[in-house]
């Protein structure tokens, strides 16, 4: 597929997105001891909702939401969020974001299936259309995988990478109801750290680490929404 006729698709399908935004993402496992034999190689979200708002510490956030319209409980209903808290305006019309622990959240419900995930390390890069009225961004993200089972709850450890690219819209209402979704139980994120956070300038100049976090996303109950 040329380069050219991506570039075509993906405006295409952005445009088409109008005034709710719209992203497309890619999951892939990034397992290397084993390989599953029947699960896709890589699973694709075509996520119409995108928006983006500044929150009471100033930091560039970004809501991402899916949901069909299945009744709660059913086998049919299937749902997707995902929400990016970046840092910073851009001084300028763009920058690129280092991913931390706290950046990324997401949670899938395909039916009886419940996966959530929590970033790692990564890059995110957005730039602004004239007037800062839309957002244009792309993403490549290292998380952590963890899949609900009635019996045990919310567990496991795999790898996956997250990629995707977006327009967002600005909305504080639905774009924060998006994250407070991604935040159920134990994934709500830490308080932001005091010291400057890791931010990619136009020069490519990097400031300094944030410290470590912990590795582990703590189990929360049920699936919910």
């Amino acid at each position: 597929m040329s380069v050219l006729w991506r570039t075509a698709a993906t405006a295409g399908l952005l445009l088409a997105a109008g005034c709710s935004g719209s992203a497309r993402i890619h999951v892939i496992p990034a397992e290397h001891k084993k390989i599953s034999v029947q699960g896709p190689l890589v699973a694709r979200y075509d996520v119409p909702n995108c928006y983006y708002w500044i929150n009471q510490r100033q930091e560039l956030c970004l809501g991402f939401s899916d949901e069909n319209q299945a009744a709660e409980g059913t086998a049919g209903r299937r749902s997707f969020d995902l929400s990016l808290v970046l840092g910073p305006m851009p001084a300028g019309r763009a920058r690129n974001y280092a991913v931390d622990r706290r950046t990324m959240r997401a949670i899938v419900h395909e039916g009886a299936e419940h996966r959530r995930y929590g970033s790692l390390f990564g890059i995110v890069g957005v730039w602004f259309d004239q007037g800062q009225e839309v957002v244009h961004g792309r993403f490549r993200v290292w998380a952590k995988q963890q899949d609900y089972k009635v019996w045990r709850g919310w567990s496991g450890d795999l790898r996956v990478l997250l990629v995707g690219e977006f327009e967002a819209r600005p909305d504080t209402g639905r774009g924060e109801r998006s994250l407070q979704r991604t935040e159920v139980g134990g994934l709500k994120r830490p308080p932001a750290q005091a010291r400057p956070i890791r931010v990619y300038g136009p020069s490519g100049q990097a400031g300094p680490l944030p410290p470590q976090q912990s590795r582990s996303l703590s189990p929360f109950g049920r699936p919910g929404r």
